[in-house]
């Protein structure tokens, strides 16, 4: 079976996840996209930029990793990008949990980076399944 461009980003953010942990109820993660990240392919060649989906999508991936269950994307509540991201710029996750309804979840993510305080900000409502 032939590996999606989606399946290999998915991929490549797994390995461009790093020190994963939970403190107070809140998970934090950093990540740094190398210049051979998928995501860049296309994406400002000369410029390359980190495509706000898959900023949302380290988002999600670190929900997996908290639950430690499937999850899946329902909703983007908000979704606002401050600066660009750019390879090998390295970007700190906050993921807060706003409310949980069974399987439904509303996590607040706050992405911050070394050279830029402010570089996201995002709500999403998710659904969680066991893996």
């Amino acid at each position: 079976m032939t590996e999606t461009v989606s399946d290999k980003i998915y991929n490549q953010l797994s390995e461009c996840m790093c020190e994963p942990h939970e403190s107070k109820g809140r998970i934090y993660a950093k990540f740094s996209f190398p210049t051979t990240f998928a995501g860049f392919k296309g994406h400002f060649p000369d410029n390359p930029v980190v495509p706000g989906i898959c900023i949302i999508q380290a988002g999600m991936l670190i929900c997996e990793k908290w639950y430690k269950r499937n999850t899946h994307l329902k909703e983007i509540l908000y979704a606002k990008f401050f600066s660009p991201v750019r390879p090998e710029m390295l970007i700190r996750f906050e993921c807060i949990k706003i409310s949980q309804k069974q399987d439904n979840h509303i996590i607040k993510i706050r992405v911050a980076g070394t050279k830029a305080p402010k570089v996201a900000e995002f709500k999403l409502r998710i659904n969680s399944k066991k893996k």
